[in-house]
């Protein structure tokens, strides 16, 4: 004898009290509550009694009925787990995320505020004013907190260029382009450090390229000291060092 099959446990659904009549039911139900209804007089205040009277459960009521109002679940707000950001946080995330975009786009379209020089791989802010402006606000120093998020370091201690002066630690980013596939670093402190590390480096290569130039500068100078003095011995004795000495007569006259 065959058992009859098991049915599977059938599955619940929840509620969705974010939309249509069940938002309609909970917008009563939480009006009368703030406003001693006649419910919830009834109910003696208490919310347990209350909640069974307007046919909402128990744990869902209290979520929009919190003591603390700025806590409560806001009204209107879709089924599901709540938020763990606020609406502002929320906005600062999704602007942080559209940030690489709006960079190249100024970028393209506001040379005379934000430059890219290709050449020296670096980003200059041309005009610190019409910046915040052009930024929807945003102060100089939360661009500067994200440009550090993304890679750029502070590259202005180079005497001669205008504004100031940012550089990205990564070598890829080269191109306008390239800076629309910055990404965002995961680990500040990480991101820190290597900042820090390209910065010794590049201080290092300027050291470099200075000992360079100047070693380059003396070479130069020793070669005219060293013309200056041929030319001396010339006048002097009246032949070049480089040149055959001059025959004598018999008797060395």
């Amino acid at each position: 004898m065959t058992e009859p099959a098991k049915q599977a446990p059938a599955k619940t659904t929840r509620t969705n009290w974010g939309k249509g009549e069940n938002l309609k039911k909970m917008t009563a139900a939480v009006e009368g509550w703030d406003n001693n209804s006649e419910q919830k007089r009834e109910a003696e205040g208490d919310i347990k009694r209350y909640a069974a009277l307007v046919e909402i459960p128990l744990d869902t009521f209290k979520k929009y009925v919190c003591a603390d109002k700025s806590k409560r679940r806001k009204l209107g707000a879709s089924a599901g787990k709540l938020s763990l950001v606020d609406e502002q946080t929320a906005q600062t995330i999704v602007d942080t995320v559209r940030f690489p975009a709006k960079l190249v786009d100024m970028v393209r379209k506001r040379p005379d505020i934000l430059r890219w020089s290709q050449s020296e791989r670096t980003l200059i802010i041309e005009d610190r004013t019409r910046l915040s402006k052009s930024t929807a606000g945003m102060k100089g120093s939360s661009f500067r907190r994200q440009l550090g998020r993304y890679g750029f370091y502070k590259h202005d201690w180079r005497t001669g260029v205008p504004g100031i002066v940012f550089a990205n630690c990564d070598p890829r980013v080269v191109t306008i382009d390239d800076l629309a596939g910055l990404v965002r670093a995961a680990k500040p402190q990480k991101m820190q450090e290597a900042i820090r590390a390209q910065l010794r480096r590049v201080r290092e290569n300027d050291e470099l390229r200075k000992l360079q130039d100047e070693n380059d500068e003396l070479r130069d100078e020793n070669d005219k000291l060293r013309a200056r003095l041929e030319a001396a011995q010339v006048a002097l004795l009246g032949f070049d060092e480089s040149e055959d000495m001059p025959q004598s007569g018999p008797l060395g006259l």
